[in-house]
């Protein structure tokens, strides 16, 4: 027995090992994916540093409301699949098939309608939040290019879904290394302008970005048509598919929407102390999720294998594989977490060297950093909810917390304390209590009977 077989062993103690190894196997290619993934909004973020802190502030808005596409295309992916694992693991290999084509179609026609919406509603966002006329302007021009990449976001969740159903998590992650490499190079020759091509800046950074993910999209067609044939698309549309696809994904949607919605307003707040509080608040964040990576990789593994658990009617190991993936999570992120607060001043030397800034990041590092094992807790008891089908639940708590603490929170520390450090707290406070809760709801036990 080598050395991690044998601390796993001691580490998991009368777990069952088998769960173990399908959340290894699901999980790891599954954090290799968010690394390589971050990885490319980190070499977006630096590559445009040198151009200054508003730009940096601006491309951090443009983003957040960008995140506003992600939450929409959650009913694809919660709703999509919940419902593909379900029939992955009853062998209904023909019913996945009709859902993935019906998903197809439906995705395609919806994402351009997303992407007319944002466009039209898109700039009164920096106008509500009052952000200045450069990070106005500069967060529009990446924005309005960036836009363009939602059909191939959505098509691409549908096939990224499809494969991992079936627990192929390598293949997007091969994908993932690809798009990583492609990103970095686009970037580099449209923002600086390299190899005759004219210097764009942020709007560069965009146009790598719809690039990448049009690339990816092709990458995606080419393997369900040569690997996994029995996904083949075909001109069927299936109505009662897709409604039970929008009866688990749009509590999903609504959740992470609303999230992304309270989010900005949070940013919104954030942003009246100051560009430098807000930057910092930027940077502080992005660093943080590098400890993310791990913890959401086995959250994401433990939904998807809790569906395939259920349609076995397996529910004690779907039980299993929850509990191994909260006790790697929660491992994994608390000591990442230590290194980061140890190694802090060398991590934001990379995104600013702004002083003020700098300080400011730091704060957010070590006071958020503190709650890093109930988000590990958060990350898998949400996800392995969603991923049963208990969207309802998972909407009620994220948005009671949200706007109980960490608004109201923010609301308190910045007008009328006129504190960022306040700020912080109430994050760290909110995901504490959310890692409460959605633990006691998977205690209860409602998902192992629900209907999806």
């Amino acid at each position: 027995m080598d050395l991690f077989s044998y601390s796993r062993s001691l580490f998991l103690k009368g777990e069952s090992m088998s769960a173990s190894k399908k959340l290894l196997s699901t999980g790891v290619p599954i954090i290799g994916s968010l690394i390589l993934n971050i990885t490319v909004t980190y070499t977006d973020f630096l590559m445009v540093a040198p151009l200054g802190s508003s730009t940096l502030a601006a491309v951090g808005m443009a983003g957040q409301i960008f995140g506003l596409v992600y939450s929409i295309a959650q009913f694809i992916y919660m709703g999509q699949g919940a419902l593909l694992t379900r029939f992955v693991g009853s062998k209904s290999y023909k019913r996945a098939s009709v859902l993935v084509s019906s998903m197809f179609w439906f995705s395609m026609i919806f994402s351009f309608v997303v992407m007319a919406i944002f466009f039209i509603f898109s700039p009164y966002i920096f106008t509500i939040f009052k952000a200045s006329s450069d990070v106005s302007t500069t967060g529009m021009a990446y924005l309005n290019i960036l836009l363009f990449s939602i059909p191939f976001l959505a098509l691409n969740t549908v096939f990224h879904n499809t494969i991992t159903s079936v627990g192929d998590t390598k293949t997007p992650l091969y994908l993932d290394i690809g798009a990583a490499v492609a990103n970095a190079i686009f970037n580099y020759i449209f923002i600086f302008g390299h190899f005759g091509f004219t210097k764009m800046g942020v709007e560069g950074a965009a146009l790598s970005t719809v690039m990448v993910k049009g690339v990816e999209l092709c990458a995606f067609i080419y393997l369900i048509y040569s690997r996994y044939q029995e996904f083949r698309l075909k001109f069927i549309y299936s109505k009662s598919l897709i409604k039970r696809v929008l009866k688990v994904g749009v509590p999903a949607m609504l959740d992470r929407l609303s999230w992304n919605l309270t989010s900005l307003i949070f940013g919104g707040i954030v942003l009246t102390l100051g560009t430098a509080s807000y930057t910092a608040f930027q940077i502080g964040q992005k660093i943080e999720g590098l400890s993310f990576m791990p913890g959401l990789g086995f959250a994401i593994a433990a939904s998807i294998l809790i569906g395939q658990e259920i349609g076995k009617k397996d529910i004690s190991m779907a039980q299993k594989v929850v509990k191994v993936a909260s006790k790697y999570s929660s491992l994994i992120m608390f000591t990442i977490t230590i290194a980061i607060i140890i190694f802090a001043d060398e991590l934001l030397s990379l995104f600013t060297q702004d002083l003020e800034v700098k300080e400011l990041a730091k704060l957010y590092i070590i006071v958020v950093g503190l709650s890093q094992i109930p988000l590990a807790m958060e990350f898998v008891y949400s996800l392995s909810l969603k991923g049963a089908g208990d969207t309802k639940a998972t909407f009620t708590i994220n948005m009671a917390s949200m706007w109980g603490i960490r608004i109201l929170g923010t609301l308190i520390s910045v007008y009328i304390f006129n504190s960022l450090v306040g700020v912080f707290v109430a994050i760290a406070l909110d995901t504490l209590v959310k890692a409460a809760l959605f633990y006691l709801r998977f205690q209860k036990g409602v998902w192992k009977s629900l209907k999806v």
